[in-house]
């Protein structure tokens, strides 16, 4: 029986875009634990998937060597979730926003997917530590 190698997905977000973790400036101030005024205000969503992103990065080469491991990281698109709710002010109108969320927003079922792609594709075993959008390599 052949040992089929473990494909591990980490969950990522588009939104890690807005990570200042990847600014070596703002890496340098927060290593000495202050603020700049300068910068934009951390995001802590944005910087723990951008964090996410650069641990598997460093990690996806080790385990791919040694434990025969290969990591990536996908992103599930812009789904419809119900956390937009939240935004759509008053709240009556959310049901209202359906078609153009239809046509602009994939669905879960599509956000699911596409992550899962990430690892279930026979590429996902030719390289490791990639960002991933479906089968589209983001970095």
């Amino acid at each position: 029986r052949v040992k089929q190698p473990l494909r591990v997905v980490q969950v990522s977000s588009r939104l890690e875009g807005r990570s200042r973790l990847h600014d070596e400036a703002q890496l340098e101030v927060l290593a000495r634990g202050g603020s700049s005024d300068a910068q934009p205000r951390p995001s802590p969503y944005a910087d723990a998937k951008r964090a996410l992103m650069l641990w598997t990065s460093v990690r996806a080469q080790n385990l791919a060597f040694k434990g025969s491991a290969f990591m990536h990281c996908a992103t599930p698109g812009i789904v419809d979730t119900n956390i937009g709710r939240h935004a759509v002010r008053p709240a009556f109108l959310w049901p209202l926003t359906k078609p153009i969320r239809m046509l602009l927003l994939r669905s879960p079922a599509e956000g699911a997917l596409s992550v899962a792609a990430a690892g279930l594709r026979p590429q996902a075993l030719d390289s490791f530590g990639r960002y991933l959008d479906g089968e589209t390599q983001i970095e």
